[in-house]
């Protein structure tokens, strides 16, 4: 992507194949440019496991080359693949220098792991093994991070313990890049408490560090996602939303379709679905609700899908084809007719994740004499049904206020949050269903007399905390009791911010095929930020 202009190329899909009787869990990326050519390329080297005893071939690797010229991969001959090395997940400083992409591994030297730099020449288009002196006693106690040293014009390696408040840390340099023989400690930095892990490194002595509350945060976690151009606004969506959590685990909305659990770092790529259009139909939006299957401790995914007209390009209103995702058998499933919901059209605005007594929900409205009365679409995850809830007229006209629905009181009934569109000071009333069975159990809660801060609500929790960004895309609790607005240090870019609860959980929904996928950014408001009673 090229951000000044707001231009981003999805890469074609390459058809890399492993050897056979194996396959791939991990793969390796570089990025770097072909001065020779004119030409930007993107290198990636796949892990091998066999299938047959589900154990990683060590060393061994697959290879593929993306050329932006020839808009095309291509394959790896055996005689060119890397020699054997492993690479430290730890060390992801984006390193290109001399032409050359890098990586810091290691090798196995009698039972010790000694480091080494992998390094892949883009004009060349060849290997390389930069060996590393014994710049650090144990690999378990210490992190090593390769980085591009004094403008990108040498390698250095960062070494700095893994354990304890004050670090110090050593900075190795390259100093001839093409003699493996001259590296050298260019410095060390005395102990300092703030640094936790390493990211970014620029010149000669600039350090980018996250640092870590050691109180593990309990609070909320924001998805900081990609909001591509235009051309992207079709399939190729990247991820625009985030759900859950569903005991710990999330559920990423958008292109793949992506199962997360952040807590122990894994995520899950659902396979393609096979869902067509009825003959002579297409479509160009689905809504889709991720929730937990108790009665057979399974997690699914609904997805509906509009309908349009391909002779006229028209929406074929309040009809939609659906289905159905389930971890457990790793496949789709499409819905029968009899089974589709009912007619109702989505509310694009109300994308709170609501997920109560077992069901998933959307707000939505159905056309009364012209007027767009607001309903309630659930589906149960158990039952496998879908069911609508009418609601009163909670509002006058939706061409003036918002309405998002979110879950109410832990998730135990749902809630329809009611505030203008325009205007500086804002009123916001509270319509809650008492009982979550009986539709005529709607009720005003309570109402929120006009503040200022917020432009839209982006999250909700217990029953009187509010999330909301600012015209900024800022984000702020609003806490109704005590009536307190706190700024929670989280900024959000191109109506891209999306909040849930945090919560840990050691589910793996991870299996050996899986492939990997990277999680955009997140942040976490730590819980003295979200306390507004201290």
């Amino acid at each position: 992507m090229n951000p000044s202009i707001n231009q981003f190329k999805v890469l074609p899909q390459s058809h890399l194949t492993c050897p056979q009787g194996t396959y791939s869990l991990t793969d390796h990326a570089g990025f770097g440019f072909d001065s020779k050519t004119n030409d930007y390329k993107v290198v990636v080297i796949k892990d091998i496991w066999l299938k047959e005893t589900d154990e990683r071939k060590v060393m061994h690797w697959a290879t593929e080359l993306f050329s932006l010229k020839s808009n095309s991969w291509r394959e790896f001959d055996d005689a060119d693949l890397p020699p054997p090395i492993e690479i430290w997940e730890s060390s992801k400083v984006h390193t290109f220098v001399n032409n050359c992409c890098h990586w810091l591994g290691f090798v196995d030297e009698f039972g010790r792991k000694e480091d080494v730099v992998l390094s892949f020449d883009m004009t060349k288009e060849v290997f390389r093994t930069i060996d590393v002196p014994r710049i650090r006693e144990s690999s378990k106690e210490t992190s090593a991070t390769l980085v591009p040293y004094d403008e990108s014009t040498n390698i250095g390696v960062i070494v700095y313990p893994k354990r304890g408040i004050e670090k110090k840390f050593d900075i190795w340099v390259l100093r001839d890049y093409w003699d493996e023989g001259t590296w050298v400690k260019q410095y060390t930095i005395e102990p300092i408490e703030v640094m936790y892990k390493l990211v970014g490194f620029h010149g000669i002595n600039q350090f980018l560090w996250t640092n870590k509350d050691e109180d593990e945060p309990n609070g909320y976690i924001s998805s900081h996602l990609l909001n591509p151009s235009n051309e992207f606004n079709s399939d190729h969506k990247y991820w625009n939303g985030i759900m859950g959590p569903c005991n710990g685990i999330y559920f990423l909305e958008g292109n793949p379709y992506v199962m997360m659990n952040p807590s122990i770092n894994q995520f899950k790529v659902l396979p393609q679905s096979h869902l067509t259009c009825p003959q002579g139909t297409y479509s160009l939006t689905d809504h889709a609700g991720f929730g937990f299957d108790s009665k057979t401790n399974d997690y699914k995914v609904v997805v509906i899908k509009d309908i349009w007209l391909k002779e006229t390009d028209e929406r074929k209103l309040m009809h939609w084809s659906a289905k159905l995702f389930s971890l457990k058998s790793n496949s789709w499933r499409e819905f029968d007719d009899d089974d589709l919901p009912p007619p109702i059209e989505i509310w694009e605005s109300s994308k709170v994740h609501t997920f109560v007594n077992n069901c998933c929900h959307w707000l939505g409205f159905v056309d009364e004499f012209g007027r767009k009365e607001d309903v309630v679409l659930s589906f149960d995850m158990v039952k496998e049904v879908f069911r609508k809830i009418d609601v009163p007229r909670i509002r006058k006209s939706s061409n003036e206020t918002f309405a998002t629905l979110v879950p109410f009181n832990e998730s135990t009934s749902i809630s329809v949050i009611v505030y203008p569109i325009i205007g500086i000071e804002k009123k916001v009333d509270v319509w809650v269903l008492r009982d979550y069975w009986d539709e005529g159990t709607w009720i005003k809660q309570y109402t929120i007399e006009p503040l200022e801060v917020m432009s839209k609500l982006v999250g909700f929790h217990g029953i009187n905390q509010f999330l909301w960004t600012n015209k900024d895309e800022e984000l702020i609790l609003y806490d109704g009791d005590p009536q307190q607005i706190k700024h929670l240090q989280v900024k959000g870019k191109n109506n891209s911010l999306r909040v849930v609860v945090y919560m840990e959980s050691l589910v793996s929904i991870r299996s050996t095929n899986d492939s990997n996928y990277q999680f955009v950014s997140c942040n976490f408001v730590n819980d003295h930020l979200l306390n507004t009673r201290e």
